[in-house]
């Protein structure tokens, strides 16, 4: 009995204790489980309100930008004759569309004369003072945002921007000015939208209809929109939030108003999806304190168990220390020899016999590598003296390429008292050439793609030029017309000027910009990764535009984002993506190009999560192992197999993070972790 208390008494009283900590770790989550419900609940509307305002406002600029490119060809189409004019007042509609990226823009008169800034001919029924966009500018009598209507040209339904132009001297009505916007540009902004708990978000006119939805322009493709409609519409205050049942399940609705237009943008989530979370959670908190317990038990008998194997084993091990054909010492905790064996006194060149109980630093006396001998001295003295942990060295000579490795294990007795080290030493010298041979093979890759990935930054800048020359050529065509009939002032030709000026500064920054895109040097520096994302998708931008692709960067663009990195590997991480991401769509929409590509930035405590998702062709089944390996390709014979090996080699091996595929198709989604602050 007495033998049984003393083998086996600690052992219980710590199964005891690992059991009531369990039991007491279990309590604590359900007393803090209605408080951090509460809190989750005020969280999540502050975050969706945050949401509502920063998309609001991006829609309020977008739509505020368009106006004022209405408004300044308007102004500029006032003192035009439609008939002595045509060429000019069209190449002003012209100049507009390409400066406002607008599908058509046109102006209607009074007299039913139409003029159309693209190869359009009106049918002989079409009577521009009956259509929509005409009423419109006719009744606000200012410029003005359309409900949507069925274009002529399209069939489909589009909103307008109008501008009614009248005459200054008798105030009569001359002339609407109007140019398309197609709803599917607001609908791709919504869609983008990364909504938590199964969320959705839409568009509404003030007087209750749906303008844009994430499943199109009408209220029978909008499940659950119109519940929601009647809920903000019912409701006194026209900014903030309000619930509404609907198929028995209820929901939160976060709205706002746009300055710029009679519209509403709002947010819907599912109030049992925002705790189903929680309880998620809950639940997994409560079994991963029973597996700790569990598998804490369960460690301490295997433990208990293989400290018994390896005491009545020791005599095995004494005897492979000895018969060891690699290099071998035990130090004891005085830093005495207690054994070294023939391979270690070739590499130390000692000659003469060896007094085992001797110190380590006698052997200076009679060891011929004195060098090698100081740096082992120099380790064992570090791990029993400082560290008490493991110490691996790496020993190059440059010379011969040779390399040793050297391992020093402390032994560490009860109460974390060192008793002395055991130090082995491994040729390595083949694993050591192949390590620079790869080193070397590494650097040329990542030279290679650099150099890709400038050629397709060429043609960004080509691109990202395109329509600042465009609104030069406006400004310059409008200031020859108005100069040709002296309707000009001193101060409007100097604004004029101004602008032009501005514009050519921007062209410089942009130079800039692509001048600095690489930059030569390979030191860590301190930057933000949101800025960094945001050069990226500012140079690609341009090239996805080309084939008809939208490239969105998603983030809190009220945080920062520091970073102690290499900026330069994480770019070239993400033009890769990126390029990757618009071949896919390419390849799926051969014919007629049009997808979408979307990057979204979070953050953890310690880490960056970067997410590339796009609408392509996705991943060939049976190619998911291949898939980060060196020359495997999905694109037959044009690609060149090493875009995503480099990838995975940069991220894992220069910026200490992970890349991985989250989503094969419908749609592909790659997932890339930075450490925020990488060290040494």
């Amino acid at each position: 009995m007495n033998y049984f208390k003393r083998k086996y008494l600690s052992t219980i009283l710590f199964i005891l204790v690992f059991f009531f900590l369990t039991f007491a770790y279990i309590v604590l989550v359900f007393i803090n489980y209605d408080a951090n419900k509460t809190m989750m609940q005020e969280l999540v509307k502050t975050n969706q309100l945050n949401i509502v305002k920063g998309y609001k406002r991006q829609i309020d600029e977008w739509l505020s930008v368009k106006k004022r490119i209405v408004s300044s060809a308007s102004t500029f189409l006032e003192k035009l004759d439609p008939e002595k004019n045509y060429h000019d007042i069209r190449q002003i509609l012209q100049s507009a569309i390409t400066t406002g990226e607008f599908r058509s823009v046109y102006i209607g008169y009074a007299n039913n004369s139409f003029i159309t800034g693209i190869n359009w001919i009106a049918p002989l029924n079409y009577f521009p003072t009956e259509r929509p966009w005409y009423k419109v500018g006719k009744e606000r009598q200012s410029i003005a945002i359309t409900l949507p209507y069925i274009d002529s040209d399209l069939l489909k339904e589009v909103v307008s921007i109008v501008a009614p132009i009248y005459n200054h001297n008798n105030g009569e009505l001359i002339a609407v000015l109007s140019s398309d916007l197609i709803l599917d540009s607001i609908q791709k902004e919504i869609l983008s939208i990364n909504l938590p708990f199964n969320g959705f978000a839409f568009l509404v006119s003030k007087n209750g209809k749906i303008l844009v939805s994430p499943d199109g322009f009408s209220e029978q493709k909008c499940n659950g929109c119109e519940p929601a409609i009647s809920a903000i519409l019912s409701n006194n205050e026209m900014v903030g939030t309000t619930t509404y049942i609907y198929n028995g399940k209820k929901y939160l609705v976060f709205y706002e108003p746009l300055e710029n237009s009679d519209w509403i943008f709002a947010t819907v989530l599912n109030e049992e999806s925002i705790f189903g979370e929680l309880n998620e959670q809950l639940f997994q908190n409560v079994i991963m304190a029973v597996s700790f317990s569990v598998f804490g038990i369960l460690g301490l008998l295997l433990f208990l168990f293989l400290s018994r194997k390896i005491f009545e084993h020791k005599r095995l091990l004494d005897s492979f220390a000895h018969s060891s054909s690699h290099a071998m010492a035990i130090i004891d905790k005085h830093k005495n020899v207690l054994l070294i064996n023939d391979p270690l006194r070739k590499l130390l060149v000692i000659n003469e016999p060896v007094e085992l109980g001797d110190a380590i630093t006698h052997l200076k006396e009679i060891a011929g590598n004195i060098e090698l001998l100081q740096t082992l001295i120099e380790a064992v003295y570090e791990v029993m003296d400082c560290t008490f942990t493991a110490k691996i060295i790496k020993i190059p000579n440059d010379d011969t390429t040779e390399c040793l490795l050297v391992q020093i294990m402390p032994i560490i007795e009860k109460g974390s008292k060192i008793e002395g080290c055991i130090l082995t030493i491994n040729d390595i010298t083949n694993e050591y050439r192949l390590e620079t041979h790869a080193k070397e093979h590494e650097q040329i890759m990542i030279q290679h793609s650099k150099m890709a990935a400038m050629g397709e930054m060429v043609g960004a800048i080509t691109h990202q030029w395109r329509q600042p020359l465009a609104a030069l050529l406006v400004l310059m065509g409008m200031l020859r017309v108005q100069v040709k009939d002296k309707i000009i002032s001193e101060d409007r030709l100097i604004e004029s000027f101004d602008k032009a000026v501005e514009i050519v500064k921007f062209m410089e920054l942009t130079l800039q910009a692509f001048k600095s895109f690489y930059k030569t040097g390979q030191e860590k520096e301190y930057f933000d990764s949101a800025t960094v994302v945001e050069e990226v998708v500012s140079i690609m931008k341009p090239i996805a535009r080309i084939h008809n692709i939208d490239l969105s960067f998603i983030y809190d663009y009220k945080k920062d984002y520091p970073m102690f990195s290499y900026s330069n590997y994480v770019k070239q991480i993400l033009v890769n993506l990126i390029s990757n991401a618009k071949d896919a769509i390419l390849e799926k929409n051969s014919t007629s190009a049009e997808g979408h590509i979307i990057i979204t930035l979070d953050e953890t405590s310690e880490r960056y999560v970067v997410r590339v998702e796009d609408d392509g062709v996705g991943i060939q089944k049976g190619f998911e192992e291949k898939l980060f390996k060196e020359m495997q390709t999905t694109k037959g014979h044009k690609g060149t197999g090493h875009g995503l090996y480099l990838c995975k080699l940069l991220i894992e091996n220069k910026l200490n993070g992970t890349i991985n595929i989250i989503s094969y198709a419908n749609p592909t989604v790659f997932e890339l972790t930075f450490l925020k602050e990488i060290n040494g």
